[in-house]
C-alpha cells in the first residue's frame, strides 16, 4: 500500500488530488464561525498568519458574510492583502514535504521486502539448496537495482 501510494505521489504530486477543494471547504467552513466560535477563529488566524494566505477561496469569504478581512490576512511587513487562497498556498507547502516523505515510504517498502527475502534465506538448508539461495540473491540485486532506478526517475520528474 505504502509502495503503490507513494510511487503515485511521486508521479502526480498533489496537483492531482483534492487536498485544495478539501482545505478550501475547511476553510470556508471555520470562515463562517469566525465570530461564533472562537477556537474555528483560532485556526483561520494561525492558518493565514503562518503560510501567508487569505480564506479557503480567497478574501471573499469574508466578504459573502459581511465580516472585515482580518489582519491575519496581510502581510505583517508591507500590510498588503495576501492574494492566494489558503487552499492553494498550503497545497504549494504540502507539495515541497511530501517528496521526502514518499521516499522515506519507500525506502521502509524495499527494506521490508529485504527482510522477508533474508528470512527465506535463512530458513532454508543451506547446504541442500544453494542453488535457490543464489537465485533468491540475484533476483533480490536485480529488485534493488529496477527500485532505484525508477525513483530516480520520479525524481526528476518532480
Amino acid at each position: 500500500m505504502y509502495l503503490v501510494s507513494s510511487a503515485i505521489l511521486l508521479q502526480n504530486g498533489l496537483e492531482d488530488t483534492k487536498l485544495s477543494p478539501h482545505i478550501q471547504v475547511v476553510m470556508k467552513g471555520n470562515i463562517n464561525q469566525y465570530k461564533i466560535d472562537t477556537y474555528s477563529k483560532w485556526k483561520v488566524d494561525a492558518v493565514q498568519e503562518k503560510i501567508g494566505c487569505c480564506g479557503g477561496y480567497g478574501d471573499i469569504d469574508y466578504r459573502s458574510i459581511h465580516i472585515e478581512i482580518p489582519d491575519t490576512c496581510r502581510d505583517p511587513v508591507t500590510g498588503n492583502q495576501y492574494k492566494h487562497d489558503c487552499g492553494e498556498v498550503l497545497s504549494w507547502y504540502m507539495q515541497t514535504k511530501t517528496g521526502w516523505m514518499c521516499g522515506i515510504a519507500l525506502g521502509i517498502c524495499f527494506f521490508q521486502v529485504k527482510m522477508h527475502f533474508l528470512f527465506i534465506i535463512n530458513n532454508i538448508d543451506i547446504n541442500k539448496n544453494h542453488a535457490f539461495k543464489h537465485t533468491i540473491y540475484i533476483f533480490e540485486v536485480v529488485i534493488t537495482i529496477m527500485a532505484f532506478k525508477h525513483i530516480t526517475k520520479l525524481k526528476r520528474q518532480i
